[in-house]
């Protein structure tokens, strides 16, 4: 069996928050271009969290990369980006 190449898709830090609606909206800090996306993270008990695509604006500045539980827990409530 050969052994598995060592990933490059970084794993970024994730907050979630109930929508009004039951489902999870998943907040990131985007490595590749420095905004704060949004992701869909389900309904269930708890946020499906994973690779996802960025919401890049511009291909050049595209990426991917990995959701992972935010340092202070996933279920944290998260203030929305004025602007």
């Amino acid at each position: 069996m050969l052994p598995n190449p060592v990933s490059t898709t970084p794993e970024i830090p994730t907050y979630a928050k109930r929508a009004p609606d039951g489902r999870w909206d998943l907040l990131v800090h985007c490595p590749h271009c420095g905004a704060i996306h949004h992701h869909g993270g389900g309904a269930g008990r708890l946020p499906s969290l994973g690779h996802r695509v960025s919401h890049c604006v511009g291909r050049d500045r595209a990426g991917d990369y990995i959701l992972v539980a935010g340092p202070a827990g996933m279920a944290r409530p998260v203030a929305r980006p004025r602007g």
